[in-house]
């Protein structure tokens, strides 16, 4: 928090739980390497990878059944760093090198 020169100035400050800007553009830059390591789209590549470490939902529409990934953008800093763990080390078992986490 910055300190303001100026007496009387209302300072707000706000607090976000919600994953931060940094832990998304590192799951991109995964989804990426793990995407061109698979052989897959990054779009399909993120669905799974969003399925498999941060889950997903079933959708029923017309009677078929649809899995959707949830949104990442809901998630807090603590569930998708949990998710980001989990799949650093899916990654490490199947020698897929990541870059490290900052």
């Amino acid at each position: 928090v910055s300190q303001s020169r100026y007496i009387g100035e209302e300072l707000i400050v706000e607090i976000s739980l919600k994953r931060s800007l940094g832990q998304n553009r590192l799951f991109h830059k995964i989804v990426n390497i793990v995407a061109d390591y698979i052989g897959e789209s990054f779009e399909a590549t993120k669905a799974y990878l969003v399925c498999k470490f941060f889950g997903c939902t079933e959708v029923i529409i017309e009677n078929v059944v649809y899995t959707v990934p949830v949104s990442t953008s809901k998630l807090n800093k603590k569930e998708f760093a949990h998710g980001l763990t989990n799949l650093y080390i899916w990654a490490e078992e199947n020698n897929i090198k990541l870059p490290k986490q900052e």
